[in-house]
């Protein structure tokens, strides 16, 4: 009667290929001469002839290979040893840019492959970006590239990127500082007064800026503070006719505007407070213009 043996027991990653060498003997000279008939079952539903067979499993798991051999009298031994497949391991890298302007930040992720770029499958795995107490999800392409779509509206911090794991890739992650610069206008800032929640429709400049805003301001302050302008909350301004009225570049989508609880006249100077500084989504078609008039909605804020 023949015996056989499957040789050691294997550990591979999925989709790598892992090479069986069995043994096959038989006491009986004839038998040897006539063949042996050596087979092999992998485990999971594959098989192929031969004492040395090449084969790579799908999916991670324990699998059991066989291998057997039989003689021309209808003899037959078989053996067998355990497979471990593996999940592959990933790296995880930011693709976006960590500098950029607000509205314009882009947060994309890169997951790769470390076993064999050629044979990875990454497309549609999900990866996780948190940022400012707020979480995104992306599903990556088949290069592994995730970006978040439409693009967030985020200011800068640090960003942490996840990739959780699946049936065939471990876990993987990364860490980032953004940095969102959001602009003021004009080289000074502009000035709007009173409620101003998230949503908020405001007017930062005008003819009719203290009506819009309902304080009792100089009808000649139309809501642009010159250069030098406040950067931060608890500050004040001043501002007078002949350097608050001139026409502006064009504006930015987004910009970071003052938000005043008191306006006060003392002679030709309109003066006010900062209680705080929120970011305005630009109407389309507003301006700052001298016949024009700037609105917008109160999207975020930066302090307090």
């Amino acid at each position: 009667a023949p015996t056989a043996n499957a040789g050691a027991d294997q550990t591979v990653a999925w989709g790598m290929p892992v090479t069986f060498s069995g043994t096959a003997n038989d006491v009986s000279k004839a038998d040897r001469a006539a063949g042996l008939s050596p087979l092999w079952w992998f485990g999971d539903g594959a098989s192929a002839t031969g004492a040395t067979a090449q084969h790579a499993y799908a999916a991670p798991g324990p699998y059991t290979a066989t291998f057997a051999g039989a003689d021309k009298d209808g003899g037959a031994a078989s053996d067998t040893a355990d497979v471990t497949v593996t999940k592959r391991a990933t790296t995880l890298a930011f693709a976006g840019a960590v500098s950029s302007t607000y509205g314009e930040t882009v947060l994309a992720a890169k997951l790769r492959d470390s076993v064999d770029g050629a044979t990875a499958q990454l497309a549609g795995r999900s990866i996780t970006f948190t940022i400012g107490g707020a979480t995104y999800t992306a599903s990556t392409d088949a290069t592994g590239l995730a970006t978040v779509a439409p693009a967030p509206l985020v200011l800068g911090g640090p960003l942490s990127v996840s990739f959780a794991g699946d049936g065939l890739y471990t876990a993987a992650a990364a860490a980032v500082t953004l940095t969102v610069d959001v602009p003021f206008a004009g080289g000074g800032a502009f000035v709007v007064a009173g409620a101003t929640p998230l949503g908020a429709a405001v007017t930062f400049w005008g003819s009719k800026w203290a009506k819009a805003n309902g304080l009792d301001a100089a009808s000649s302050f139309k809501g642009f503070v010159p250069s030098p302008a406040p950067r931060a909350c608890g500050t004040t301004w001043t501002a007078t006719p002949g350097n608050c009225g001139d026409p502006l570049p064009t504006l930015p989508k987004y910009m970071a505007v003052l938000v005043a609880r008191t306006v006060t006249k003392q002679g030709s100077t309109t003066a006010g407070d900062v209680v705080r500084i929120v970011i305005v989504k630009v109407d389309a078609g507003a301006a700052a213009s001298a016949s024009a008039e700037g609105t917008g909605v109160v999207v975020a804020t930066l302090c307090p």
